[in-house]
């Protein structure tokens, strides 16, 4: 497509519109990065996560989000409806 898109479905069209856009990845040659939302997703889902690394030192980790951003990648967002209003 050359441009971003944004698919939307019913709840119970989910699994068919997430095999539609793997489909859609696969056809396109196009690496993917994936995240489940749920009502318990936070901001820090969708941005950096600080980690203990082994040795008691702080590393942060990037979110599929923030991966598919830096690497020019498709995002998956499935169950986007489920997320909190101020999460978004």
């Amino acid at each position: 497509l050359g441009q971003d898109a944004l698919l939307l479905t019913s709840p119970a069209e989910r699994s068919r519109a997430r095999l539609l856009v793997l489909a859609y990845a696969e056809l396109v040659n196009a690496e993917l990065e994936y995240l489940a939302v749920s009502a318990d997703t936070t901001e820090a889902d969708l941005k950096q996560r600080r980690e203990l690394l082994h040795g008691g030192n702080v590393g942060f980790s990037d979110s599929p989000p923030v991966r598919a951003a830096i690497g020019g990648r498709m995002l998956l967002l499935d169950g986007l409806e489920r997320a909190e209003r101020n999460v978004l």
